[in-house]
C-alpha cells in the first residue's frame, strides 16, 4: 500500500467474455487526489492504458483502488462515481480484496478465479 494513508488506484486491462472478466495487466497510476478518502485517476495515466491495451487488441475494462483503513466494499462516493460496464477492483488495508460491477444502480460483487492460460 505505497499510497498510505492515501487511497492508492490503477487500471485494469484486458477485456469481458460474456460474462467472464479476463484480465491481462493492471497499471498503478496516480492519485490526483488532494483527499486521503477518495481516489481521482491521473487522466495522463488513463490515456497511456487505453493506448497501450488498444496496441495490445485488449480494452480498460476497469479500475482498482485501495481502502486503507476501511473493507473492500464500495463506499457512498465510489456507487456515486461508478461507471455502468466497468469493474472495480478494491482492497483493504489487510489485503483482502474483492471486485464489484455497477448493475442498474447498485453495485454486484463479482465471482475472482485466477486461470493460467
Amino acid at each position: 500500500m505505497e499510497e498510505m494513508p492515501r487511497e492508492a488506484c490503477g487500471l485494469i486491462i484486458g477485456h469481458i467474455e460474456g460474462s467472464r472478466v479476463i484480465v491481462k495487466g493492471i497499471h498503478r497510476a496516480g492519485n490526483i487526489s488532494g483527499s486521503q478518502l477518495l481516489y481521482e485517476v491521473d487522466p495522463q495515466d488513463i490515456y497511456r492504458a487505453i493506448k497501450e491495451a488498444e496496441s495490445s487488441g485488449l480494452e480498460l475494462i476497469g479500475v482498482y483502488h485501495s481502502h486503507p483503513v476501511g473493507t473492500p466494499t464500495p463506499s457512498k462516493i465510489d456507487e456515486e462515481r461508478a461507471i455502468p460496464g466497468f469493474i472495480y477492483l478494491i482492497v483493504s488495508g489487510s489485503g483482502d480484496f474483492k471486485a464489484f460491477k455497477l448493475s442498474g444502480s447498485r453495485f454486484e460483487e463479482l465471482e475472482i478465479s485466477e486461470h493460467t492460460s
